[in-house]
């Protein structure tokens, strides 16, 4: 398990990149070597509003 930490920027830039460009929540978790799972969660925690 890794200790990882992203910061908010980043987290940020990933999530507009599944929602607002439209990329898989599971290419994006390959490509960066983390489970869909913690992409999801993440993506469910922003408010629709912060999304740019």
């Amino acid at each position: 398990m890794s200790n990882q930490r992203y910061t908010p920027a980043f987290k940020q830039e990933v999530i507009c990149q599944v929602i607002a460009r439209g990329h898989t929540v599971a290419g994006i978790a390959e490509l960066l070597g983390v489970s869909a799972i913690s992409l999801y969660n993440q993506i469910k925690a922003v408010n629709p509003g912060e999304i740019e």
